[in-house]
């Protein structure tokens, strides 16, 4: 549906009421639809809503929008519950929303009063969008709402919780664990994930080296207590949440500096000053971009393009998929048949245009596909003809599964898992929620490459790639951001995603080496259990073997209708491929060659013996500034360092008492029982008491 077309149906109800609301998918359809809408009317009768707008700007339009100063307003979810807006006519969707669950939530913010009827459109934005509308609209009329599964037991947010209950009082480990086990999400935590989340917190893998690993709490092993360190409650304070940050550039009045909103950060790497772009149906002009902010002003620009906001794939569940999928095996066989408009009309709430259009969507498909629709029970295996001349011997082929991306993404990783296994190469594979893209030799079969998953094989498969690909990365990234390891440094400065991702990187790459890492832990449990669907996958795969499922191939001269999101995916996917290439490996360049290049003596850094001296006494603590604040703080510091000289020890105490005021007597009255002194050979060390079995181990 073009925008003109769009906005001239919306207006009508618009019309016809005194308060609509309007959702879409993304905030950058939210601000396209308020600016087509506006574009059509005298002055400003929309307005926008969704989270990249200031809190200030969305509690205005919200207000306006409950005293009815404004006729509609523009949303993503972030009105779909708890926020009060006064009395709603009807409620239009802009393009079919991502679950049976959300529309009924967003639907029932029109005619939400006791005894009242919710009332709403949908409106797709294009004809498989139309596909997903005709289902959810029949699954909505009848009920049909996907189960819910909280989360449980999520070892991230335990990690935010801990310090935040040690940053205020002293805790029993015992009474700690009790009273996290109160809450339902960790009634059933075990305690030895509770065990590994607090020593990760009292640094126990900070041997890897990596800043983000350095302690937030410290743990009494003598006498069985744990609180947060000092410093901790300020890295809770910036880092904390469960949102992921993607370092955000602000958007700031130039004039005043009040914050407008937000914007991506690919978004203004494409910006210059002097561009004007639309952001709460306002257009501006940029005036300055810094490494925070984007300052701008009004502008009177006729026409500006709305920002983009990346952000990671959303997978649909089996649920929605299985019925879009039952739809379809219900329709291959009634297309010509008038009832089958009739039914749309009638059961489903389609418009005759809508109906009308839907089966010639259907119609296509089945002449592209050789006669039959991809359906519940019918597995299609497309093999296009590379237009482009790819290479000689490969095919594009596209897996019409209707499984839903929780059950594909997992089997893209199995296949390529499988095949590495197999063939010594990797598979290129790409998903969405109806299929999966494949580029494999000619002559490979649909039966061949499912045949390469065992269903009671899929974890082991999962276990020998997912840690290499990029949605396990991300989902690192957000669990170490949740777990305060990614920690902000200010309020004022923003982390660059591109940052985070690389401080994710080489933090996942130090911790790999543990076998009890809890967040890689949580990492798999959260792709096992709530991205991933395997039980269903298994059941899958279980019938294309058994021939519950049928399995054909056709091939096509260019992709078929339902092939054109995937390959419209791809496409877009190697547009913003870098030169990486594909085959790692060094090259044959001869060692001596590179040597004369960059091996010179020359090219070495001088670094002078009193250079060297500061930094080995700020290393150990005792330069002016540097020493431990009290004794806790050099119980702390003695454990982390497993022994001390007796030497530096002397010259430790001292730097305490120089930079802090405590006399070295009332040091080791505190630390009587918790330190202790050791005589290894000549060497005579120090060390804590909790740490001599590892020393006398080490000594043999």
């Amino acid at each position: 549906m073009s925008g003109t077309a769009l906005t001239g149906e919306l207006r009508r109800p618009i019309g016809r009421n005194r308060s609509t609301l309007i959702f879409a998918n993304s905030r950058r359809k939210v601000e396209k639809v308020a600016r087509l809408l506006n574009e059509l009317g005298p002055g400003k009768m929309v307005y926008s809503h969704h989270g990249s707008l200031s809190r200030e700007l969305r509690n205005v339009v919200e207000d306006r929008f409950k005293k009815g100063e404004l006729s509609a307003l523009v949303a993503t979810n972030s009105l779909e519950l708890g926020i009060d807006i006064g009395d709603l006519d009807e409620v239009l969707m802009v393009q079919t929303p991502p679950s049976v669950a959300s529309t009924l939530q967003r639907l029932g913010r029109a005619g939400h009063g006791v005894g009242q009827t919710s009332r709403g459109r949908l409106f797709p934005l294009h004809a498989r969008d139309l596909l997903d509308a005709t289902v959810v609209s029949r699954c909505v009329l009848e009920g049909d709402i996907e189960p819910m599964q909280p989360v449980g037991g999520a070892l991230d947010v335990l990690a935010q919780v801990l310090v935040s209950m040690t940053v205020s009082e002293t805790w029993d480990l015992d009474e700690l664990y009790d009273a996290v086990r109160a809450s339902v999400p960790y009634r059933d935590l075990p305690r030895s994930q509770y065990d590994l989340v607090l020593e990760m917190l009292a640094g126990r893998y900070s041997a890897a080296r990596v800043r983000d690993l350095r302690p937030l709490v410290s743990i009494d092993k003598v006498e069985r207590t744990v609180r947060a360190r000092p410093g901790a409650d300020k890295v809770l304070y910036l880092s904390g949440g469960t949102i992921p940050d993607r370092g955000y550039f602000h958007l700031r009045a130039a004039d005043s500096m009040a914050r407008i909103g937000e914007l991506d950060e690919e978004f203004v790497w494409e910006r210059s000053v002097g561009d004007t772009f639309t952001l709460g149906v306002q257009t501006w002009r940029v005036q300055r971009i810094t490494h925070n902010d984007v300052l701008v002003k009004p502008a009177r620009a006729a026409s500006a393009m709305a920002p983009f906001w990346r952000a990671e794939d959303h997978d649909h569940g089996n649920f929605l998929s299985d019925r879009v999928a039952r739809f379809l095996e219900d329709a291959d066989g009634r297309l010509e048949e008038p009832a089958l408009r009739d039914e749309l009309i009638q059961q489903h709430k389609l418009h005759f245009t809508a109906a009308d259009v839907l089966l010639e969507l259907l119609k296509a498909q089945k002449a592209a596909s050789g006669g039959t629709l991809p359906h519940r029970h019918h597995l299609l295996m497309e093999r296009i003809s590379d237009p482009h001349g790819g290479r000689d011997g490969v095919s594009q082929v596209v897996l019409h599964t209707f499984w839903g991306g929780r059950v594909n993404r997992p089997l893209s990783i199995a296949l390529q898992s499988a095949w590495t296994e197999r063939h010594g190469e990797q598979l290129e594979v790409m998903h969405d929620n109806d299929c999966l893209m494949l580029r494999v030799p000619d002559g490979v079969e649909a039966d061949d490459l499912l045949g390469m998953v065992d269903p009671d094989g899929i974890e082991v498969l999962l276990r020998r790639h997912l840690e290499r690909t990029g949605f396990f990365g991300a989902r690192f990234r957000e669990a170490a951001g949740r777990a305060l390891l990614l920690p902000r440094h200010s309020f004022r400065q923003r982390m660059p995603l591109w940052l985070s991702r690389q401080r994710a990187k080489k933090l996942m790459e130090a911790v790999q080496k543990y076998e009890d890492f809890p967040i890689l832990l949580e990492v798999w449990r959260s792709c096992l259990q709530n991205a991933f669907e395997l039980p269903r996958l298994k059941q899958m795969l279980d019938e294309a073997r058994s021939g519950g499922i049928t399995v054909r191939t056709v091939t096509t001269s260019s992709p078929t209708p339902f092939s054109a999101n995937v390959v419209w995916k791809q496409t877009n996917d190697l547009m913003y491929q870098d030169d990486t290439p594909e085959k790692g490996g060094a090259s044959g360049l001869k060692p001596e060659l590179l040597r004369e290049l960059v091996f010179s003596a020359q090219l070495r850094p001088r670094i002078s013996p009193a250079l060297a001296e500061r930094f080995r006494r700020k290393v150990q603590r005792t330069y002016p500034g540097y020493a431990p604040r009290d004794a806790t703080d050099l119980l702390d510091w003695v454990v982390e360092r497993v022994v001390i000289p007796a030497d530096e020890w002397r010259e430790l105490l001292g730097a305490v008492e120089r930079d802090h005021g405590v006399p070295a007597e009332e040091l080791f009255a505190e630390l009587a029982g918790k330190v202790l002194r050791l005589r290894a050979s000549d060497a005579e060390l120090v060390c804590a008491a909790e740490s001599v079995p590892r020393v006398l181990a080490a000594f043999g």
